[in-house]
């Protein structure tokens, strides 16, 4: 749970950069770039779009700017585009091109004798190698920041440097120093009087001296923090600093105390959709409760650790897929101009075969030869090639998935923001996107390309379902180890999330609810029966034959699929749906 240099170095680019993505002034941007021939005007047009764009789009332009620059040799424009691009590039969570970036800038400022510029750049590296976990350079920079900003009597730059240089004390388990660090910018921020800083100084501080079992005045500061940051609605930090006053609470023995402190938390986590903060904050009860000997709680909060942990992007993952892809295109590159320069040696051969006749035997044996061995070569980068797009082919799966999620996450706060049918109906669109993301996520864990293994997929899907609607259902599984062609298994999922949301809509409000879920592999058909024990459906009604939107998708997919289905409504409900399985 150690994210609090992560968030000031966050909130230093804020500061920083002053960003606003609203597409109108993109757009506006772009208008006047697309008129502007002044080559000054044009690199801050771009270094602009640069700033207020999505990070890729960013890259693109600020290295337009920089070329630019280059071009007309404007060196404070160049270093500009250089510190632009860096922040972008961390962004994207590409450190090693962020801090290259930077220090390029750092050469140019240096060379130009700009000091404060050189300063900030120097704050700047540290916070990438402080996000990169390399504290040791982080400090490095970090205090050559904190020596200029000194000498310069920035009083704003000190604080935000202090803060920084602080938090990687502090992961560097060095809490005297970090400590000292704090109480600094607490001194500075007498001048500053800014809310946040003083509550970032509180609340860190008070987790140093947590390290060094000082635990009153660690609990005091914390609480302070709490305080100031709940009047800012730094939901974020308030969750991260109660769920280190939880732990302070265990370690002082106080155990009902911070029992009921980590279960608030957890609530709060989950309702502000903090995914990483609720697995951290299971971990933490998983381990309270093992050391109170309550192994069912704990079993129970370490389950829902691991099943959040597989769910948060792996960006250490994501940047090795960056590179194996840009380390693709490179070599894609020049095996074409390798080929194209290959290509015409031939016909140059070729043509000097015809010219000599005297020699044509022999200079065509070693032409054949020669084609043979580029043949072979050629063989060879084939497969290799296949390996690679097997990882891209991973790679998209990966960002198919982890996009499905933030649609659903936008309709879910969306949802939150209404009441109604309205809200209802953002609620089951955002649980058939869930759907879809799910049967992403299991090609690109289980190493799969295009087939989906529906055991464990529904299994999982209906456990998001009862996660979602916050209910108790007894749920069976029968499911027989059937694997389904993508283009088979969103729609099959689809039809899954929608029977399953009726039961959880009708047959949960009784007694003891169940559902049970059957599938099987029949002489080439797959067979999937969903059954419930709700109230069931009257005689003169048929859901088969309704023309609500759940039922509208099952029968067009059903269709879809060139299958067929049965309902009976007499004793609960039932479908048992029957398709072809000819992948």
């Amino acid at each position: 749970m150690n994210n609090r240099l992560v968030y000031i170095a966050t909130l230093l680019l804020l500061m920083t950069l002053k960003l606003n993505a609203h597409n109108s002034r993109v757009d506006s941007l772009k208008m006047i770039l697309d008129h502007t021939t002044n080559p000054i005007e044009q690199i801050n047009l771009q270094i602009k779009i640069a700033k207020a764009s999505q990070p890729i789009e960013g890259i693109q332009y600020a290295q337009e700017a920089l070329m630019l620059a280059q071009k007309h040799n404007i060196p404070q424009k160049e270093g500009l585009a250089y510190e632009v691009l860096s922040l972008r590039q961390r962004k994207l969570g590409n450190y090693a091109e962020a801090v290259q970036a930077s220090f390029s800038a750092l050469k140019i400022y240096d060379r130009l004798e700009m000091h404060k510029a050189k300063a900030v750049l120097q704050l700047q590296i540290g916070t990438h190698y402080a996000n990169d976990k390399d504290f040791i350079n982080a400090t490095h920079y970090l205090n050559l920041a904190l020596h200029n900003f000194r000498s310069r009597k920035d009083t704003s730059n000190l604080a935000l440097t202090l803060i920084n240089i602080g938090e990687a004390y502090r992961s560097m388990h060095e809490p005297d120093s970090a400590i000292t660090c704090f109480s600094e910018c607490l001194e500075l921020n007498k001048i500053l009087k800014r809310s946040i800083i003083e509550g970032y100084c509180l609340g860190n501080m008070g987790l140093a001296q947590l390290e060094k079992k000082q635990y009153e005045v660690a609990q005091k500061n914390i609480l302070d923090a709490i305080t100031i940051l709940k009047k800012l609605k730094d939901i974020y930090s308030v969750v991260i600093y109660e769920a280190y006053l939880g732990k302070l609470y265990a370690e002082k023995g106080e155990q009902e105390k911070a029992e009921k402190l980590l279960q608030k938390n957890l609530i709060l986590a989950k309702e502000n959709q903090l995914r990483e903060q609720v697995r951290d904050i299971n971990k933490d009860l998983a381990e309270f409760y093992e050391k109170r000997t309550q192994y069912q709680k704990a079993l129970y909060h370490h389950k829902l650790y691991l099943a959040y942990n597989d769910s948060l992007v792996d960006k250490d993952n994501i940047r090795k897929m960056e590179r194996i892809k840009s380390e693709y295109l490179l070599e894609k590159k020049e095996a074409n101009i390798q080929f194209l320069h290959q290509l015409n040696n031939s016909r140059v051969r070729f043509i000097y075969v015809i010219s000599i006749s005297a020699a044509v035997l022999l200079i065509l044996s070693g032409f054949l030869f020669r084609s043979r061995k580029l043949l072979k070569n050629a063989n060879a980068v084939v497969l290799k090639r296949g390996k690679e797009k097997e990882l891209l082919l991973r790679e998209l799966n990966h960002r198919v998935k982890n996009n499905l999620q933030m649609v659903a996450s936008l309709f879910n706060i969306q949802a939150r923001k209404l009441e109604g049918p309205a809200a209802k109906e953002l609620k089951e669109a955002r649980m058939r996107i869930e759907a879809l993301a799910l049967i992403h996520q299991k090609l690109y864990r289980n190493h799969l390309n295009t087939m989906v293994d529906m055991e464990n997929y529904i299994k999982e899907l209906i456990e998001n379902l009862c996660f979602s609607f916050g209910k108790k259902l007894d749920v069976t599984f029968e499911l027989d180890p059937v694997k389904l062609h993508i283009d088979k298994a969103i729609p099959m999922g689809i039809i899954i999330n929608e029977l399953a949301t009726n039961t959880f809509k009708y047959a949960t409000a009784q007694d003891n609810p169940t559902l049970k879920v059957q599938l099987s592999e029949v002489d080439s058909e797959i067979i999937l029966s969903l059954k419930d024990n709700g109230p069931g459906i009257e005689e003169n009604t048929d859901p088969t034959k309704q023309n609500s939107l759940g039922m509208t998708l099952v029968k067009s997919l059903i269709k879809q699929l060139q299958g067929k289905f049965n309902f009976d409504g007499s004793n609960g409900c039932q479908w048992v749906i029957t398709i072809a399985n000819n992948s």
